[in-house]
């Protein structure tokens, strides 16, 4: 973790800003991964602001699906962003598609109106083990924990268990 916290020194945004230290300090891995990724963009301090000039209410929703006899998906779906964090969004794996509209079925764009969100599935075998679940379970919390960070509602803006609401 020393070599960690001394290179984290080093580390800036593209706005000049530092990273946060905490999240280096909780060595979880992919919150560190997700903020490595983001440095080329402002950071979620200047990003909230100006979020928050524009009047703009980000949410994110984290859900389970059911993708077939085999296999289900935690999914996040980001809703009602613009640039930079849609960029940031893409960096990180987020695909720009149609929302869900419960556990089994996904928008065809006429449901919400032709209104879109990011969405980054986590898929795993039904036959996966219950700790690797729970370990997906906590690499989604961290995610969850990230995205709220450029919110201006913060973690308000975060929903588990819950849909896009039409």
């Amino acid at each position: 973790m020393g070599n960690l916290a001394a290179v984290a020194k080093h580390l800036v945004y593209q706005c000049g800003h530092p990273p946060n230290k905490a999240d280096f300090a909780l060595f979880e891995e992919n919150l560190l991964e997700l903020t490595l990724c983001s440095l080329e963009f402002n950071c979620p301090d200047c990003c909230r602001a100006a979020f928050s000039l524009i009047d703009l209410d980000c949410q994110a929703y984290a859900n389970l699906h059911y993708i077939d006899q085999n296999f289900s998906a935690f999914t996040l779906e980001v809703a009602n962003v613009v640039s930079p964090l849609s960029d940031i969004l893409a960096t990180n794996g987020y695909q720009f598609c149609w929302p869900s509209l419960d556990e089994l079925s996904y928008d065809n764009g006429i449901e919400y109106g032709g209104v879109s969100v990011w969405r980054k599935e986590f898929w795993f075998d039904h036959q996966t083990s219950p700790e690797n679940v729970l370990r997906l379970m906590n690499h989604l919390k961290q995610e969850m924990t990230w995205l709220a960070n450029y919110f201006p509602r913060g973690k308000q803006g975060t929903h588990y268990g819950k849909f896009m609401p039409r």
